[in-house]
């Protein structure tokens, strides 16, 4: 057996994240996720690398869908856990930003996949937890 040989390709072009940055400054996070989904302001770069887009959002809400491909197969022709988990962390930034300021994060991502994510389109949607009595 032989050294592989790659054949396949997958052409990324992005933006200059920093042009995004400074338009955003003063936008509010809702603002800034209604501006990328209509394509006002560019996709983040990981969005165009693997592929996701945002199609719904609203204060405290957020669909992302992700059209899967064969660059995110893992070796049993499934979608790469690591690309649902970009795209978790994604939804979950995203979500939290469409409630506040344009300045959130994730901050912690667990993921468990008790079945295997089939190389389907996939959409995430997260919907507002009612907040505590301190705001978070």
């Amino acid at each position: 057996m032989g050294a592989p040989q790659y054949n396949r390709s997958h052409k990324v072009t992005w933006e200059d994240p920093a042009a995004a940055r400074a338009q955003m400054a003063e936008l509010t996070g809702l603002e800034i996720m209604e501006s990328v989904r209509d394509g006002r302001l560019a996709e983040p770069p990981m969005a165009r690398l693997i592929d996701f887009r945002c199609v719904s959002v609203k204060p405290g809400e957020v669909m992302l869908e992700l059209q899967p491909h064969e660059a995110l197969e893992n070796y049993m022709g499934m979608l790469h856990g690591a690309a649902a988990a970009t795209l978790l962390d994604t939804a979950m930034t995203f979500f939290a930003a469409s409630a506040a300021d344009n300045s959130v994060a994730v901050l912690k991502l667990h993921c468990d996949f008790a079945k295997a994510l089939l190389l389907l389109s996939l959409i995430c949607l997260q919907e507002m937890m009612p907040r505590s009595g301190d705001g978070r």
